[in-house]
């Protein structure tokens, strides 16, 4: 608090001085026809009035300096004047290229700017309540200009043009993405219809033997047994193997991947499996006949998995190319492509727009990667899973018959 008030009090102070050097700057500056007398020059004329026009602006900014707002005005007018000039021959013209080249090289040109403050004896200007000189020679600039600035105006007006490309291509990337993850998984196994039981127990419904979640389809089939004892006497490594004999009496072995399902010697099991290129079953659903226990398995996420690499390249590399353009027209309307080879341009605006792209394209990825496999195990749990557990408990009195003849 005490110093904020000694703060406050020697701006208080200040304000008196800071004032008495105001008075009277307008009148140092020179009008608009001077300045066209000064600078023939359509390029040097336009700078100059841009400078000038900064330059007054930080020396009566926050003060009624007489005519400053005018004149501040008249220099504006004055360089709109000479680019419509220029804008009125087209933007592919060469005198306007070649008008915006100049005007460039002169913008960045600090000895034209010091020329200009010395031809109208404003060097040592002080800056609006300082007792230095100011602006881009003294005072403190928090967005200091750089080569190549262009106004407020011409960059908002560039971004507003590039913009709808953008958000374009932002919406074309997450409907590419929509599709691409849907599409892509792991690689299923066709399973043939299966051929009537022997002992008449009953067949899985066709309507249950393919899952069709979320632009995933893949075959299941059905394999019931009962259990003999555990197939290593020992749980290892979070599995839960069990000896078990099938329906047409082989001796084979089961693995479960949760503890939670835990079935004993002379359980009936049903499990749902999806064939593995491999030859293998990957349990997705198990049942347990004598407990009435119906558990879901990891098997369930890994086929509703997607891939995230591919679609993401995939995505990244469509989206870099309209975003490339939205960057080269931003680009060409704040004239910062003269004076480079084609290629070297179109280049490094591909690069550009690639390294944006791979950003976005990896937030999309991401998000539709988490939304297509949660969307998948939904749909599986609510579509599917209560049918094949009223299925299972519907064929208990069968299983158990036919274990009991064997």
């Amino acid at each position: 608090m005490l110093a904020v008030l000694v703060l406050s009090t020697v701006a208080l102070a200040a304000l008196p001085a800071a004032a008495a050097q105001q008075d009277g700057v307008g009148v140092r500056f020179p009008d608009v026809a001077q300045v066209a007398a000064d600078y023939p020059d359509d390029a040097e004329r336009f700078i100059a009035f841009d400078i000038l026009f900064n330059k007054l602006g930080d020396a009566t900014r926050g003060t009624r300096t007489p005519g400053a707002y005018a004149l501040s005005s008249a220099y504006l007018r004055a360089r709109g004047e000479v680019q419509d000039k220029y804008d009125q021959q087209g933007r592919d013209s060469e005198a306007y290229k070649s008008f915006i080249d100049r005007s460039g090289r002169l913008f960045s040109d600090p000895s034209f700017k010091r020329s200009v403050y010395e031809k109208y004896g404003l060097t040592n200007l002080p800056a609006a309540g300082s007792g230095t000189s100011g602006g881009s020679d003294g005072g403190f600039v928090l967005f200091p200009e750089l080569p190549g600035d262009r106004s407020d105006a011409e960059i908002k007006a560039a971004f507003l043009e590039a913009f709808p490309i953008w958000a374009a291509t932002t919406l074309g990337m997450i409907g590419l993405a929509w599709v691409l993850m849907r599409s892509a998984g792991v690689k299923t196994v066709r399973v043939p219809p299966p051929a009537d039981s022997p002992f008449g127990l009953p067949q899985l419904p066709e309507s249950l033997r393919t899952v069709s979640v979320a632009g995933r389809r893949y075959d299941v089939y059905t394999v019931s047994a009962q259990v003999i004892d555990r197939a290593s006497g020992a749980r290892t490594s979070g599995t839960d193997p069990v000896r078990v004999r099938t329906t047409d009496r082989h001796e084979t072995s089961l693995t479960f991947s949760s503890g939670a399902f835990n079935p004993g010697p002379g359980h009936i099991l049903s499990t749902i499996e999806r064939p593995s290129p491999d030859g293998t079953g990957d349990i997705l659903v198990a049942y347990n006949h004598t407990t009435d226990q119906c558990e879901m398995f990891a098997g369930v996420y890994a086929v509703h998995a997607t891939r995230f690499l591919a679609p993401w390249f995939l995505v990244a590399l469509a989206g870099s190319i309209p975003g490339a353009f939205g960057l080269g027209l931003l680009f060409h309307r704040l004239g910062g492509l003269s004076g480079h080879l084609l290629w070297v341009s179109l280049l490094a605006l591909w690069i550009m727009g690639g390294f944006t792209s791979a950003i976005i394209a990896a937030f999309v990825a991401v998000r539709m990667k988490v939304k297509t496999e949660s969307a998948r195990t939904r749909s599986f749990v609510n579509d599917y899973l209560p049918d094949y557990r009223r299925f299972f408990n519907e064929s208990t009195a069968a299983l158990t018959r036919h274990f009991a003849q064997t």
